[in-house]
C-alpha cells in the first residue's frame, strides 16, 4: 500500500490487486464501476484485500468487493 502524505492525501494511485483485476476482465460493470469511486474508497477495497493472508483469502475478498461493486452499480443505476 501506498503511504498517505502529512494531510491525508495519497501520494501515489493504488494499485489494483491482481485477484481484482482478474475480476475486471471478467465485468465490465465491476471495472466501471470501481473507476467511478473515488482514490480513499478504492483504497479501502484494495487494503481489504491485500489483508488477506493467504491467496485463497485474498480471492474470496476480491469476489467479495466485485459483489460490492456490482450491488452499488445496481443503486447508481436506480437513483440516475
Amino acid at each position: 500500500m501506498n503511504a498517505a502524505s502529512s494531510f491525508g492525501q495519497p501520494s501515489a494511485v493504488a494499485t489494483v490487486p491482481v485477484e481484482l483485476a482478474r475480476l475486471f476482465e471478467a465485468s465490465a460493470t465491476v471495472q466501471a464501476t470501481y473507476a467511478r469511486m473515488e482514490e480513499r474508497e478504492r483504497r479501502g477495497f484494495i487494503h481489504y484485500i491485500e489483508l488477506g493472508p493467504t491467496p485463497s483469502a485474498r480471492e474470496r475478498r476480491a469476489a467479495i468487493v466485485a459483489t460490492s461493486l456490482v450491488g452499488l452499480a445496481s443503486v447508481m443505476r436506480a437513483r440516475s
